[in-house]
This record gives structure tokens, C-alpha cells and sequence, in this order.
């Protein structure tokens, strides 16, 4: 998503943003240039020089003007019919009709300059152009014209899209790679946490099924190992055995002797008054079948609570005798 906002609004917001900013700067060149032709004429018109040496020396001051980073940008004049006046990069068209001029994509160029001029005095117009001294290298283009209306002149000057691409493109290309890099890390590390946490819920699900299983069974010796799983599961693994615990210390505190069974009837814990009673360990009792622990008349018979309870699967009483 980051990636994907940043080419498709941040770049194209700042891309916009500098063909702006170069847009207002090629109309503050084109307005010196403008004063260029300005001072000429006022020369002119003090009678310093003639309106043919006036205007020889504004074509050839603005002829060898370049700005720009490689000092390549150049300004050009034609006049209203349109012809061209100077273009210092093709100057064989000077003196030449261009009315019926068009660019590769169609446009009447130089007409549309006009039209702006006529229409506003200065305006931008685009087009496509060969770019800077390379002929054979054809690109959009966007100039900026002012009329000089004294001498029936258009001065004006351009930007190539071409500057705005070569300047955006590898920013771009620079916020591509490290957007991406930053979202597969992004992508990685979630994908190594997920595992994490998916390793942490197994071993938790593998912990608390043991617990659970032993519980039900009757071992109340089994405790879970908070070890075994993640530091963020430890406290459940804790909580489980704190209620088998629980449980394990209101079966010791009994006076009486109380021992648990599995469903196969074998035992699988009792407590100290059993085992006093019994004059065992609980080592020595614990996996072996009831009946063999403790011997009373009602064993594998349908009065043996312990079978009548699992059948039903409530809780059931019954009385008999226990001997040593």
C-alpha cells in the first residue's frame, strides 16, 4: 500500500510540482529576455542606433543566451505572419514562413504561439520539439511567449517534459526500492512473527492438551512446563496448573482416604490418608487396576461405584468395606 501511494499520488503530486516550478521559471526567463529586446528598442528610439542595428543586436545578444544546468536552454523569436526571426539552434529556418509548420504529433506550433500572443500578450504553448542540439532526438516541450509588440516580435523560451522525467524518474525509482524493501522486510518479519506465534499457540495447544488429558485421567501430579512455550502463553501453561493444584490440595487436605481412577479403573493418584491406610507409596499403587489397591466385596460387581459412576456419568454413593 505504501509502494503503491507513493507512485501513484506522492510522486506524480511532486512530478507536477516541479513542472510548475520550471513552468514559472522559463516564463521569468522569457520576460528577461523580453527586457532584452526592451532595451534594444529604447536605444532605438533615443536615436542611438537604427531599428535594422536594434534589432541585429537584440537577435544576436539573445542568439548566444543559454541557461539552464547544462547551459543548453536557449530563446528563439518569430514574428505575428509567423516567421522565424532567430533560433540559434536552427538557423536555417530563420527568415522562413512557418505558418504551415507543424510539429510530429501534428500541432501547428508556431500558429498557437501566435494565437497566445494575440490573445493574452504571453502564454504558454506545447508541443513537441527536437531536444536541445540533438536533431534527431524528437520530445514535448513546453515554451512560454510574450509578445514585444513595438516591433511585432514574439520572444519566448522552453522546458523539455524530458528534464522533469530524468529529475523525477530516479527519485521515483529511489522510493520504488526502498518502499519495497521496507514492505518485503515488512512482509518477512510478519511472516517470521506469525510463525513465532504460530510455534508458541502449537506447543501451548500440545501443553494444555497433556494437562488436560492427564487431569481427566486422574493424574494430579502432572504439571506443564511453562518453559515449553512462548513467554507470552507462559502465564495460561501456569494458570492450568494452578487449578490442577487447586484441586491436588483439597484432595490432600482430606482426612479420608481419597484416590482417583482412570476409566479403566486404574489409579492414578491418592492422597496421604490412602496411603497411610494402604502403608504404600504412591509409586507402588498408581497405574494399577482399583481392585487390586483396594479390595471390598462390591469389586466387578454392578455395585462398584467407581463403574456405576462412569457408566452414568454422574455422581454416585454407595457403602462398603475396605481391608488391609
Amino acid at each position: 500500500l505504501m509502494v503503491g501511494l507513493n507512485l501513484a499520488w506522492v510522486v506524480p503530486s511532486a512530478r507536477n510540482k516541479l513542472v510548475e516550478s520550471k513552468r514559472q521559471m522559463v516564463r521569468e526567463e522569457t520576460r528577461t529576455a523580453w527586457s532584452i529586446l526592451d532595451h534594444y528598442h529604447r536605444m532605438e528610439a533615443e536615436g542611438q542606433v537604427s531599428r535594422e542595428e536594434a534589432q541585429e543586436l537584440a537577435k544576436e545578444a539573445l542568439r548566444s543566451l543559454r541557461y539552464g544546468p547544462e547551459n543548453k536552454d536557449y530563446f528563439f523569436i518569430i514574428d505575428f505572419r509567423p516567421v522565424v526571426i532567430m533560433h540559434p539552434f536552427k538557423p536555417e529556418m530563420e527568415g522562413s514562413d512557418v505558418s504551415d509548420y507543424k510539429d510530429p504529433k501534428g500541432n501547428p506550433l508556431f500558429k498557437r504561439m501566435v494565437e497566445v500572443c494575440q490573445r493574452e500578450g504571453e502564454g504558454f504553448a506545447d508541443y513537441f520539439w527536437q531536444y536541445k542540439d540533438d536533431a534527431s532526438r524528437i520530445v514535448e516541450k513546453t515554451s512560454y511567449v510574450k509578445a514585444f509588440q513595438p516591433w511585432g516580435w514574439i520572444v519566448g523560451t522552453g522546458i523539455y517534459t524530458e528534464d522533469v522525467a530524468e529529475t523525477v524518474n530516479p527519485w521515483r525509482n529511489t522510493i520504488a526500492v526502498v518502499f519495497g524493501l521496507l514492505a518485503l522486510s515488512g512482509l518477512l518479519g510478519a511472516y517470521f512473527f506469525t510463525r513465532m506465534i504460530s510455534r508458541n499457540l502449537e506447543a501451548l495447544k500440545r501443553t494444555a492438551a497433556r494437562i488436560y488429558e492427564e487431569a481427566i485421567h486422574g493424574d494430579l501430579l502432572f504439571r506443564g512446563d511453562p518453559s515449553q512455550v512462548g513467554e507470552e502463553f507462559r502465564e495460561v501453561v501456569k494458570e492450568m496448573n494452578s487449578i490442577i493444584e487447586l484441586f491436588t490440595r483439597y484432595i490432600e487436605s482430606r482426612p479420608a482416604p481419597t484416590f482417583t481412577v482412570d476409566r479403566e479403573g486404574r489409579v492414578r493418584y491418592v492422597n496421604s490418608a490412602g496411603l497411610k491406610f494402604l502403608g504404600a507409596s504412591l509409586e507402588q499403587v498408581k497405574g494399577r487396576p482399583c481392585r487390586e489397591v483396594f479390595h471390598h466385596g462390591a469389586c466387578g460387581t454392578p455395585d462398584c461405584v467407581g463403574d456405576r459412576c462412569l457408566a452414568s456419568g454422574t455422581p454416585v454413593a454407595g457403602e462398603f468395606i475396605l481391608k488391609k
